[in-house]
This record gives structure tokens, sequence and C-alpha cells, in this order.
């Protein structure tokens, strides 16, 4: 039996869909600037904010630090004055990645923080070395217990941090630690657009930051409120371009992030996939079936690694062998057990991943292991044939109202508990 906190997914394949759909507001770019409003020391307002489960705990843990915050017409109004430094919890680090971006704002404001090791999606270690490397470049103590407690103390009082490697947390958390330093910079950095659109919210918080290069720099400043324009999810947004392309369906992606997500469009476009952009929308159009590919994920403007999920159960049903290197998590194959069960043929060497189009999938159950994969299950069940039974806990994590949204445009989906 399930657990209560699961569900149960029936989707009948085989339905091409058609319609439009709008791309909702960014999981990966909220989370971050969730934890940034400790820094602002005020009202701030977050606008097009949607109720994900990763982003209803951000807020109880902005609850627990003292913070008032309230969802108010489509968005998240958040008063961080009365914040005060307390350990995180493991209930809640447990639950999602995110939470070790609260040390960051904690020490910029406080000069001390305490966190249980985050959890989240198993797709490989992500250890916080790196994370914690540039604090102590910053000038910070830093320590991790034996059962998993990280304190980290003292003055910041270096302005130059070289991440070890490039990180997208380790980036967004030496970012806002270095907001009360001015002139600091961060070398080796991120480059995704989560980092550019937390950059602009630090800067509407007072700071005047500037990131998007492998440098983010750091004019430093006085804090205050402010409103800041969440982007849309880029990982969403591809995650629907499949929908259609796995149905042979068509239709309207609005609010689709053409520039964040040039190198996913180009290589549906090298796999035959029939896609016109129409100014801030996507038009998937029709297409044939999709011939093989060979890609590797790496960090931006490279192939998104959330993405490569997705993908893989598009390719399942490509013509020819597919070849996929996955650079970024260790542990980002588990979709592929799961597609096996629905006919797919794939092998696993390592990071390298092969796949062996075949004419139809057919329905099976299966089971959800991390977000991206239970995302992957859907797309793959969309277009395989009969019935599929989709055991899920995560896919409320990245998708605000999936289910209805696929309903709207022709998918045949119950939730049977």
């Amino acid at each position: 039996m399930l657990p209560s906190f699961e569900r149960l997914l029936k989707i009948r394949g085989g339905i091409p869909l058609k319609g439009e759909v709008r791309v909702q507001p960014s999981k990966n770019a909220l989370l971050p600037i969730l934890a940034a409003t400790v820094l602002a020391e005020g009202p701030c307002r977050l606008s097009s904010a949607v109720p994900l489960r990763d982003v209803e705990n951000m807020v109880e843990m902005l609850r627990r630090f003292g913070a008032k915050v309230e969802w108010c017409d489509g968005g998240i109004e958040v008063d961080t004055t009365d914040v005060h430094p307390q350990t995180i919890g493991r209930e809640l680090t447990g639950k999602m990645r995110a939470s070790v971006l609260f040390l960051g704002p904690l020490l910029a404001r406080f000069g001390e923080a305490t966190t249980d090791l985050p959890g989240g999606c198993r797709i490989g270690e992500r250890p916080i070395d790196w994370h914690l490397s540039g604090f102590e470049q910053l000038g910070y103590e830093t320590k991790v217990e034996d059962e998993g407690v990280v304190h980290v103390w003292g003055e910041g009082k270096n302005r130059v941090v070289h991440l070890p490697g490039v990180s997208v947390g380790a980036t967004e958390n030496v970012m806002m630690a270095s907001c009360t330093q001015a002139g600091a910079s961060v070398l080796n950095a991120a480059r995704e657009p989560e980092i550019v659109a937390l950059g602009n919210a630090l800067s509407r918080f007072g700071f005047g930051v500037t990131a998007g290069d492998s440098e983010v720099q750091i004019a430093g400043g006085k804090p205050r409120g402010g409103e800041v324009e969440i982007p849309s999810d880029r990982i969403v947004a591809g995650t629907w371009a499949a929908a259609f392309l796995a149905t042979g369906g068509e239709g309207r992606i609005v609010g689709y992030p053409h520039k964040d997500l040039r190198a996913f469009t180009a290589l549906l476009l090298e796999g035959g996939a029939r896609l016109e952009e129409d100014g801030d929308a996507l038009l998937v159009l029709k297409s044939p079936r999709l011939k093989a590919l060979k890609f590797g994920t790496g960090a931006f403007p490279a192939f998104p690694t959330d993405l490569q999920p997705i993908v893989s159960a598009l390719l399942t049903k490509a013509r020819g062998k597919s070849r996929i290197v996955e650079n970024l998590f260790e542990s980002r194959s588990n979709h592929l057990n799961e597609l096996g069960r629905m006919g797919a043929r794939s092998w696993v060497d390592n990071r390298t991943f092969t796949i062996e189009g075949v004419k139809q999938l057919q329905g099976a159950l299966v089971s959800s292991t991390d977000l991206r994969c239970g995302a992957a299950l859907v797309v793959a069940a969309l277009g395989a044939c009969g019935e599929t039974l989709l055991q899920d806990r995560h896919i409320s994590r990245g998708y605000h109202g999936f289910i209805a949204s696929l309903e709207s445009v022709g998918a045949q989906i119950e939730v049977c508990r």
C-alpha cells in the first residue's frame, strides 16, 4: 500500500495533446529569492509565485525565523524586519536541498547560522563543501558535526571568493553572504538564469549585484524592501514541449523563456521537431518521429541536467540509438530503470546512457524516484499505448496544477488516491 502522502496516477496514453498552456513561475528562481528576503530587513513582495511543496517549506522556514509571510494576489508578501537566527531542524531540511540557502543571508545579517544538512531528490551526493569553502574564503569559521549539523559563524573580512567548481547553489549562497561587503566578487560563478534572477532581486533589496558571467560583482548598499517579479520556469517549459511532442500533438506554450532554453530548443530541432517562436510563446507543431540524438549535460548555457530525464523519455521512441553523457549528477539515471518497465531499451555505463528507440512504449506500473524522473514518466506515459499507473510523491514539488493543465489540453489522467 502507498503511504498516505503519495498518490497514484492513472494515465491513458496515445492521445495527442492540443491547445495552449502557460508556463508557471520558476521554482528554482523563487527559492533562493525567498531566502534573500532575510537581507532586505523589511517588507518584500514576490510577484507571480505558486504554492509548490518546496515553496511552502521555504515559507515555513521563514516563519520560524520570525518573518511575516502571506500569500496575496498571486504572489508572496514577506516582512523580515523581526527575523532572528535559529537552527533549521531536520524535519524541514530533510525535505529539500534549498534549505541550505538560508546560511548565506543569515551570515551576512547576523554573523552566524546553523542548519542540519539538506535533503531533496536522490540524484547524487551534492555535498555542500563548496558552499563552506566560499564562506571560509570570506573569513567565516565553519564546522560540520558528526550528526550532520552545520555551524557557520564569525565576521566576514575578505572580499574575493574563488569557488572550487561551478555550482548554482554555492554561487547563490556565497552571493548572499557577500552582499554586506561592498566591492566583493565571486569568481568561477555559475551563470544560470536563476543566478541572474537572484542578482536582480538582491539589487532590488538594496545591494548592487551584477550576475550572469563567471564573475559576480557586488557593489554593496543599504538593505531595503522591494518587489521582485519571478521569471518563467524553464524546466517546466521544456517539459511542456516534450509532452506535446511525445503524444504527436501540437500546442502553444505561453511564457516560454527562449533565451534560457536555447540549448534545449536547438537539440529538439536537431532531432526533427517542428518548433516556431511566437513572441513570448513557443509553437509546437505536429512533428515526425524524432531521430536519435547525442548530447551531454552541463552548466548554463549548456544543456540543463534537469531536462535530461524528460528528453530521455522522448528518445525512448526515437529512430536509432541516442547517447547521453550526464556530466553533473552521478545518480541521474533512475528514470531509465522505470522507463524500462514500459518497454524502453537503455544501457548505463557510468555517466553515459545509451537509449535504443522502440516504436511504442506500453503502459506499466512505475514509480517516480525524484522530481524530474516523475515528470519524465508522465511524458512517457502520455505517449505510450494503454494505461500507466504512476506512483508519485515528487511531482508536486516542482509542477503546480500539472494534472489539471494536462487535462485542459486533452490528457486523460485519473488521481486514484
